[in-house]
C-alpha cells in the first residue's frame, strides 16, 4: 500500500509510524533520484531519516540518511516487501539503529559518522547526480565541509572542494563498499 503524502508533515507522520518497526519500506525522491531506496526506517528527526538499506542482493548494506523534505512518497508495503522481510530474517539480518549518529543537522550527522565509522559517502545529487565523494572529514564548519578523498582503489587522493552543507542530499556509511575501502586502506574511526 502506498502512503501518498505530499506534504512534509504527511511524510514525517508516515515515517514516524515506521521507526524501529521491522517493516520494509520504499522511499521515493522523484525530484532527485529516479530509483527508490528500500530498507527499514531506524531513526528520525524533524529534518532527517536514517534507513538501514536493503540492497539488490537482499542483505542489509549500511545506512543512508535523507532529508525528509526530499521524500515524495513512502510505500510501507512495497512490491515483494514480504519476500524481502522473510529473506532477510532467514539470513539473520535484523534492522538496527546506527551507533552514535546525531540527526540534528547535516553538520552533526557528518561529525557523528566521522567519529563512529571509518568512512562517509556524501551525495550532492541536485548538483552532480552521477557522483559521490567517499572519505574522512578534513574540515567541517556550520556551512561547509571538506573531505579527504579516498579513490576507488583505496588510496588517499587529496581533498574535495568545499561543499556547502545545504547541497548535500544523501549521506551513506557502513555499507559493504565503504567497509571494503576502509579495510584495504586500513582506516579506523576516530
Amino acid at each position: 500500500m502506498a502512503l501518498k503524502k505530499h506534504s512534509i508533515v504527511g511524510i514525517q507522520q508516515s515515517l514516524r509510524r515506521l521507526v524501529g518497526k521491522a517493516v520494509i519500506v520504499t522511499l521515493w525522491r522523484k525530484d532527485i533520484d529516479p530509483d527508490p531506496l528500500t530498507g527499514y526506517v531506524v531513526d528520525l528527526s524533524s529534518e532527517f531519516v536514517a534507513i538501514h538499506v536493503r540492497n539488490n542482493d537482499i542483505i542489509l548494506d549500511g545506512y543512508s540518511i535523507l532529508r525528509v523534505e526530499d521524500i515524495t512518497l513512502v510505500e510501507d508495503k512495497p512490491k515483494h516487501g514480504g519476500f524481502y522481510t522473510e529473506a532477510l530474517k532467514l539470513r539473520g539480518y535484523t534492522p538496527k539503529r546506527p551507533v552514535g549518529i546525531c540527526l540534528n543537522s547535516i553538520a552533526s550527522i557528518l561529525e557523528s559518522v566521522n567519529k563512529h565509522y571509518p568512512l562517509v559517502t556524501v551525495h550532492r545529487e541536485k548538483i552532480r547526480n552521477d557522483e559521490c565523494t567517499i572519505g574522512r572529514i578534513e574540515k567541517l564548519t556550520e556551512k561547509t565541509v571538506i573531505l579527504q578523498w579516498l579513490t576507488p582503489g583505496a588510496q588517499w587522493d587529496g581533498y574535495s572542494p568545499r561543499y556547502r552543507l545545504t547541497s548535500i542530499t544523501k549521506i551513506d556509511f557502513d555499507g559493504l563498499y565503504e567497509d571494503a575501502l576502509a579495510r584495504v586502506a586500513r582506516i579506523q574511526p576516530e
